[in-house]
């Protein structure tokens, strides 16, 4: 198993970012490592470890069938956050896919859900190549999304149009 480490010993309001492996999101299996963070993803589950206390979450999507494109662990003012991009499953005759941004804070063991939106939306066509199929995908403009750490010690986040704070 890959692992990804950054650790910061000085300033505890800097800003530092961990993510997992093209081969790890593959797999479905990663480990991040940041300050006194600990996490392993697997296929369905977080476990997350702060060095005292141990827990196991479920992932929001979960299974073989779910494409992982992003996972990270930041630090932002502080506060630890888990982003995840993962590619729902097809929905509807057209099979339309959503990639779905999900960013959690860490309080000790326990996550919290932040922000859940869709970001980008795909549509897989088939084509005949060569007597070959060969799976593509239409994808739509991916929204421009992100996190923001204010003066007020909240972190402001948008997706397109959207916005909020926590």
């Amino acid at each position: 198993m890959f692992s990804a480490r950054a650790v910061n010993k000085g300033n505890k309001k800097s800003n530092t970012t961990v993510r997992c492996a093209k081969k790890e999101l593959e797999l479905k299996s990663c480990q991040l490592l940041l300050g006194e963070y600990h996490l392993n993803f697997s296929l369905d589950k977080i476990t997350v470890n702060n060095g005292i206390w141990k827990e196991v979450h479920s992932l929001p999507f979960s299974g073989e069938k779910i494409m992982w494109e992003r996972v990270q662990l930041s630090q932002l003012q502080g506060r630890y956050l888990v982003e995840l991009e993962m590619w729902a499953l097809p929905e509807g005759e057209a099979g339309i896919q959503n990639l779905n941004w999900s960013v959690y804070e860490l309080k000790k063991v326990q996550w919290q859900k932040q922000v859940m939106e869709i970001i980008q939306k795909r549509r897989l066509q088939l084509s005949e190549l060569k007597n070959k199929k060969k799976s593509q995908f239409h994808f739509d403009r991916k929204e421009d999304y992100g996190l923001k750490a204010e003066k007020s010690g909240k972190i402001s986040w948008f997706v397109g149009r959207s916005q909020g704070l926590f």
